[in-house]
C-alpha cells in the first residue's frame, strides 16, 4: 500500500495491479456515491512483508470499502484481509473464493465483470439500496 494515501473517513480503496480495471471500478463506485476513491498499485504481496501490513494497519481504519483485486491465496493477503475484517471494513474480493469466512461484509466478483455486477455486489454488502 502506498504510504502517501491520505485517509479520509468513508473513502474507498481499490487494490489492484490492473489500472484499467481500477479506473473502471473507480468510475462505477463514484457513480454509486462511494467516493472519494483511493487507488493503489500494490507491489506483489510477498511472504516476508507481514510487518509492512501490520505497520500500515492504521491506514485501513475508516475505509468504508476495500476492493481487493490481488491474489488472495498468499499468507500475507490473508493477513491483510483479516485486518480488514477486524475493522469491519466492507470488502469486494475480485476472483476470490466465496467460501472463505472473513467475518466482514463481503462480496465476490469474477473477472470479467460489468458495472451491473459491481452494483449487485454493493447491494449484497449493503452499500447500495435495492432500488438504486
Amino acid at each position: 500500500m502506498n504510504s502517501d494515501l491520505t485517509m479520509r473517513p468513508g473513502a474507498t480503496l481499490i487494490l489492484t495491479n490492473n489500472m484499467v480495471e481500477a479506473s473502471d471500478l473507480s468510475e462505477t463506485l463514484e457513480g454509486c456515491g462511494l467516493g472519494p476513491i483511493h487507488i493503489s498499485r500494490v507491489p506483489p504481496l510477498e511472504e516476508g512483508a507481514c510487518e509492512d501490513v501490520q505497520e500500515e494497519d492504521a491506514l485501513l481504519v475508516g475505509y468504508r470499502l476495500v476492493v481487493f483485486g490481488l491474489d488472495a491465496s498468499t499468507a500475507i493477503a490473508r493477513l491483510f484481509l483479516s485486518t480488514l475484517s477486524a475493522h469491519q471494513t466492507h470488502l469486494i474480493l475480485i476472483d476470490g473464493s466465496p467460501d472463505v469466512d472473513l467475518g466482514t461484509p463481503r462480496a465476490v466478483l469474477t473477472r470479467p465483470f460489468s458495472s451491473l455486477d459491481v452494483e449487485h455486489a454493493l447491494r449484497l454488502i449493503g452499500l447500495l439500496k435495492k432500488d438504486a
